[in-house]
């Protein structure tokens, strides 16, 4: 027995379900698998799986982990975060940056990380608009996700952490906001994080401008 997904197809060989789906929206994704499976078709039309362990993480590593939430603005019930910091804290004003720790929260190691996978959702804004992510400070002109009014968005980013330890999310518009952390980078790692750069911008209004112009 196999489920098709909404706009997909699949076909089966010997009790594998190859699925193909066709997805309006999607982002990105990055599981903490017990082991990785890979399947090729060989020239007879049978599937060879081959399955191994995942090793321990070193640099250059990408290390995935269990999702859990580090940020929920919403009070209500299962509106929670895995250690009880930055829940309930209220909607996030126009313009208004959250600034929260990750260090030491959800797998994340306590020091020795350069960046964070983020899982970050714009829920219910009040117009439309974009969340950027940033290492604090100063706010990048960059936009890592992009909302319309009412809308629930959420986008997967690579964020570099800033030197105390924290992430910044800044909202063009007021919304509610939940991040999860599904993975991170060990500081120095093969992975490099940047703080958020426009490299392209066809718009030609105020603030539409690039990095350096080109």
């Amino acid at each position: 027995m196999y489920e098709h997904a909404p706009g997909a197809t699949s076909r089966a060989w010997t009790g594998l379900t190859l699925v193909v789906a066709i997805l309006v929206t999607a982002t990105m994704a990055l599981v903490a698998p017990a082991s990785v499976s890979a399947a090729t078709e060989t020239s007879g039309g049978l599937l060879e799986t081959a399955t191994g362990s995942t090793s321990g993480p070193t640099a250059g590593d990408v290390v995935s982990l269990v999702p859990e939430r580090l940020v929920e603005t919403r009070s209500g019930p299962g509106d929670v975060t895995t250690d009880g910091a930055f829940q309930g804290v209220g909607r996030v004003v126009a313009g208004g940056v959250v600034e929260f720790g990750v260090l030491g929260r959800g797998g994340v190691p306590g020091s020795g990380v350069g960046a964070v996978v983020l899982n970050v959702t714009a829920v219910g804004p009040s117009g439309a608009g974009h969340l950027t992510v940033f290492p604090c400070g100063d706010v990048p002109v960059a936009s890592s996700l992009n909302y319309t009014a009412g809308s629930v968005v959420a986008n997967e980013v690579v964020a570099k952490v800033s030197g105390s330890g924290t992430v910044c999310v800044r909202s063009h518009a007021e919304t509610d906001l939940v991040v999860d952390v599904t993975g991170y980078v060990a500081s120095g790692a093969g992975v490099v994080s940047l703080v958020p750069e426009r490299l392209v911008e066809t718009r030609s209004g105020p603030g539409d401008v690039t990095t350096d112009g080109a």
